[in-house]
């Protein structure tokens, strides 16, 4: 793996619940609402000013007629970010914990209830590796 230098760590805060899950292995994916604040964090590094008009008119859209135009095929289109590893804290206190795992890419889909996603609800699904 790269040194921590040339990594690139998605960094993600977390409750802890959520943190101690994905820290035991228990949890293997963390869930994100699909809008242009996590597309942009998301999606592909470089998109052009017509691919983001596209990203938030798909969100427009989905929020007003909710799932029948909904963008499933976002990633597909625009591709995910390749990042290294994901970094979870837990809360936003200064000597607070950290897990990082490998990153196994992202995509659009359900998530489990049990893990906190809502059964009704399409999320940015970012799949967790091993704990590095």
């Amino acid at each position: 793996m790269k040194t921590e230098m040339e990594a690139k760590v998605l960094r993600l805060v977390l409750k802890r619940k959520w943190f101690d899950m994905i820290a035991s292995g228990e949890k293997r994916e963390e869930y994100r609402t699909i809008n242009p604040y996590w597309a942009k964090r998301l999606l592909a590094e470089e998109m052009t000013m017509q691919q983001w008009q596209e990203v938030w008119l798909y969100y427009a859209i989905w929020n007003w007629e909710a799932d029948w135009v909904f963008p499933d095929d976002l990633i597909r289109k625009f591709g995910d970010k390749k990042f290294d590893a994901v970094t979870f804290y837990m809360g936003y206190e200064k000597n607070r914990p950290s897990v990082t795992l490998r990153w196994q890419g992202c995509e659009i889909g359900k998530g489990r209830p049990e893990w906190g996603a809502d059964p009704d609800k399409r999320y940015f699904i970012i799949k967790l590796g091993e704990i590095l």
